[in-house]
């Protein structure tokens, strides 16, 4: 859990100096000042009874964490009549029994619990904006909202921007707001259209200005307080400024913002003070994922607001009607998942050997199983997946499909293609860049091995006006060094060829030209195999391996060779 001085440390000079008065201050929060006249302070409505607010982000399909959500807001009823329950989004992909009903599993379980307002997390994105306009808005009674996906050129909203909710004579805003990197790193061809021109997208040039125009609409309607819904996250740099489009930016840069309920980082932030650009404080929380917590705002009838993050690995309320229901809905979409593909008489994990996620930074021993059962499937030279596509490990005993699709639960289909021994090397350094923090990005790989120096500071160049990969600084000492590939006819390791056109197995996701500021746009002779990720992980433990999984995979085996600090 990070701390709160942790997080402000990470903030820039001018909210550095104020830490200490933050950390004095009590964690009150009432309404802002009146952007139409800053000569006469806003009085906002007071409640005439506390607002519970119940909120959780990036669920990815953790079904049964939403009985516990059913019982904590029934208790909450119990205490006030205003009781209302939000989503940050990334709630329609993540799980076997989610994924494999294309999110309507976890629709009607949101439905069975009567969630109000909910924005969209780059994941609802996955089965395409069509699906998501068509099929998405109307199997989930949430309102929608979100205030920056919008079609191009026009800037006109798919959705509503905002909600407003009435609690006697008090009105709370609910504002939603997506990462502006879901357009790039998430279903990105239903962004475009068949010659590759945007269609739709969320004009991160006028994010701040957009967002401000937006707060300002909502409190002229009337909304005593505003709430925003943000799937951005909190990423900062080493130094404190920002990284991406991100919540203390939106924070940072805007007034008239009470909350900020956020999502997409999966970090546990019970509560946060920053100041926002008139010097007034606002709260900023997240849950963690996967129903780590779940979140409760609370606004009083003093019209103060305060967060608390409830750990449901020690709230021990369930809803026996919700939990009949889950488990129902489960059984329905779990029938093929439960058919047994194979079994490994060890854990196959996505984490090192001391238990921290390693897809991202690092070689994994799911990695190596994955992208060894893409490379052998379709007879390629190598093979590599971006570690973000890899979601869990595998553990020890009987291996159900269900545990399958749970490591690649994002369903994307399987490509062949060439590369270049240059651009391959282009490709591990740049994906590399920020290791040891973790990215999404960095490739897990099979047929490959490598040497990675983390000491040397890494250099590229990108175009400045489209932010695409230009390619690495003539000249520049490389992290990532003694590169060499397989060689299938003499069974050996042999230098990188910086010429040679090498086969490569990996996902459409990878190869659409956008994929990590189009680093691998050089790849040629691209060709759909049609089978998804998660059938080929599937068949090659079930046929290829006969049922049986090498007890090797329960370690590395040196592919990617780290030097450290």
């Amino acid at each position: 859990m990070r701390t709160t001085l942790n997080y402000w440390m990470r903030l820039n000079t001018h909210y550095l100096r104020s830490i200490q008065l933050l950390i004095l201050a009590m964690f009150v929060f009432t309404g802002c000042t009146n952007n139409d006249d800053n000569d006469k302070p806003f009085k906002p409505s007071l409640p005439d009874s506390n607002i519970c607010i119940l909120y959780d982000n990036d669920v990815h399909g953790m079904l049964e964490g939403y009985v516990k959500m059913a019982a904590l807001k029934t208790e909450c009823m119990e205490k006030t009549r205003y009781v209302t329950t939000v989503s940050s989004g990334d709630f329609s992909i993540g799980s076997a029994p989610v994924g494999m009903t294309k999110g309507m599993a976890a629709y009607h379980v949101m439905n069975k619990v009567s969630y109000d307002i909910t924005t969209l997390g780059n994941h609802e994105f996955d089965f395409g904006i069509d699906y998501l306009m068509n099929v998405t808005r109307d199997s989930l009674h949430a309102s929608i909202v979100s205030s920056n996906l919008c079609r191009l050129p026009s800037g006109e909203l798919l959705f509503p921007a905002y909600k407003i909710m009435e609690y006697g004579k008090t009105k709370v805003g609910f504002i939603g707001i997506t990462t502006p990197n879901a357009a790039e790193t998430d279903s990105p061809t239903s962004f475009i259209d068949e010659n590759g021109n945007p269609i739709y997208g969320f004009k991160p040039e006028t994010f701040v200005e957009r967002m401000q125009q937006t707060v300002d609409e909502v409190r002229t309607k009337g909304a005593d307080y505003v709430v925003v819904l943000s799937h951005l996250g909190d990423d900062a740099n080493a130094d404190g400024t920002y990284k991406n489009l991100n919540s203390c930016m939106l924070i940072n840069n805007t007034t008239g913002i009470n909350v900020v309920l956020d999502g997409h980082t999966h970090i546990v932030m019970p509560d946060s003070m920053l100041f926002n650009k008139a010097g007034e404080r606002v709260l900023l929380t997240q849950t963690g994922t996967k129903f780590q917590n779940i979140g409760l705002l609370t606004l009083d009838t003093l019209g103060q607001f305060a967060s608390r993050l409830i750990a449901l690995d020690t709230y021990t309320k369930e809803d026996a009607a919700m939990k009949a229901f889950v488990e129902e809905e489960i059984e329905k979409a779990s029938g093929e998942g439960k058919r047994v593909v194979g079994h490994t008489d060890v854990d196959i994990p996505d984490t090192d050997s001391n238990g921290k996620r390693a897809v991202r930074n690092q070689e994994s021993p799911i990695g190596d199983l994955v992208t060894d059962a893409f490379r052998n499937t379709f007879n390629t030279d190598i093979a590599f997946i971006n570690g973000g596509g890899v979601r869990s490990g595998i553990k020890a005993g009987d291996i159900t499909f269900n545990s399958i699709y749970e490591v690649l639960s994002f369903g994307d289909e399987l490509c062949t293609a060439t590369i270049k021994g240059k651009d391959l090397a282009d490709a591990l350094e740049y994906t590399g860049r920020l290791a040891p923090e973790e990215n999404g990005s960095f490739l897990q790989i099979s047929s490959i091995r490598y040497d990675f120096d983390e000491t040397v500071k890494a250099d590229y160049l990108l175009d400045e006006a489209t932010g695409l990969f230009i390619g690495i600084r003539d000249g520049a000492p490389r992290r990532v060094t003694n590169i060499q590939i397989f060689n299938k006819t003499t069974n050996k390791f042999e230098p990188l060829d910086p010429e040679r056109e090498y086969t490569v197995t990996t996902s459409d996701y990878m190869v659409n030209g956008t994929f990590e500021n189009g680093v691998l746009h050089c790849m040629k002779d691209i060709t759909k195999v049609g089978a998804i990720g998660y059938d080929v992980l599937s068949d090659y433990i079930e046929n290829t391996l006969h049922g049986v999984v090498p007890s090797k995979y329960a370690n590395t085996d040196g592919r990617i060779n780290i030097i450290r600090y």
